[in-house]
Order: structure tokens, then C-alpha cells, then sequence
């Protein structure tokens, strides 16, 4: 038996959260965010989060199929930031409660200086 959807869109929230894996917000952080923001003449700054929420973003996303698509190869595309705490922050951003992850790095014969 199909799933009957909810709404025109074409993925629901869960299934455009699967794919949105480059979706930056305060819910969620994507594997991009690892290196900074770094400007020209400036002081390092981090990226802030684009979106309040996870179903914030979804709102403001625009699927393949829907009007307003860009085309080509991407599934979405985002519009309409709200960036809750700003564009940029002087540290990088976690999730409340999350332990900070320890970069250990160590020195390698070929490969020079390699994260572990």
C-alpha cells in the first residue's frame, strides 16, 4: 500500500532531513563545518547556524519538483535565512550538552601531520 503524504511536498520532514545533510542548524551540524570561515584581514571567524531549527530549514527549502527549483544536480536548495545568531561567531558552534571532540594530531613518515 502507497504512503499517502501530507502535503505537495516531495519529501516529508524526515525524508528531506536524510538528504539535507548540509543543512546547518541549531539542531543539527553538517560534516562541512569542520574548517572556519576564515576573511582576509580579519580576526578567524566561525559559520553561524542558517536556521533556528530543523523545521525551520525544511520550510524554507525548496525540493526538486517544487517551483522555484534551481535544477541540475541538487536535490534542494535553501532560501529565506533567518541565522539566529548572527552570520558569523568567534568559536565554532555545538550543540547544547555536546562534549567537545579532541583533535589529536600526530606526525607520520610520508604523510607528514595526519588527524587521528
Amino acid at each position: 500500500m502507497p504512503r499517502v503524504r501530507l502535503s505537495d511536498r516531495p519529501y516529508t520532514f524526515e525524508e528531506a532531513c536524510k538528504i539535507g545533510i548540509g543543512r546547518f542548524t541549531l539542531e543539527y551540524i553538517p560534516a562541512w563545518y569542520a574548517t572556519s570561515a576564515r576573511r582576509r584581514g580579519e580576526v578567524e571567524k566561525y559559520f553561524a547556524p542558517q536556521f533556528k531549527s530543523d523545521r525551520e530549514w525544511y520550510d524554507n527549502t525548496v525540493f526538486r519538483g517544487e517551483p522555484g527549483h534551481y535544477g541540475g544536480d541538487r536535490n534542494y536548495h535553501s532560501i529565506n535565512f533567518t541565522f539566529p545568531l548572527g552570520t558569523y561567531l568567534d568559536k565554532p558552534y555545538q550543540l547544547p550538552g555536546a562534549k567537545r571532540e579532541r583533535i589529536r594530531l600526530i606526525d607520520t613518515p610520508k604523510k607528514g601531520r595526519v588527524r587521528l
